[in-house]
């Protein structure tokens, strides 16, 4: 039989939305090493043979996605520090819910 998971802590605690951001952070560096291979191999092809009009515009949009990923990085950042500058104290239950309200909007979003 499943049974639901209920957390011992609340979830918006400022250590797992840290946890949850480093995790998204990395995956958009990966996202983006992946992709940057994927646009060196397309040029590469568009360089040998410049007919292939559709190796070009396929990295054009590996490129956009590089500078997508680059974007939400720096959306997660500015969401923490916006959290982590309006906190005046180190307990948990002084974290302002709207600043976690909006950063989960901004992960959403992206």
């Amino acid at each position: 039989m499943v049974t639901t998971y209920h957390p011992k802590t609340p979830y918006f605690t400022p250590e797992r939305i840290q946890k949850a951001s480093k995790d998204l952070i990395n995956t958009c560096y990966e996202d983006r090493k992946l992709a940057f291979e994927h646009y060196t191999t397309l040029m590469e092809q568009f360089e040998q043979d410049s007919e292939k009009v559709s190796a070009l515009q396929e990295a054009t949009k590996t490129l956009n996605s590089l500078i997508k990923s680059t974007e939400k990085i720096v959306k997660i950042l500015d969401s923490l520090s916006k959290s982590a500058n309006s906190t005046t104290s180190d307990d948990v239950s002084d974290v302002d819910s709207k600043i976690l309200s909006s950063f989960l909007e901004n992960i959403n979003d992206q």
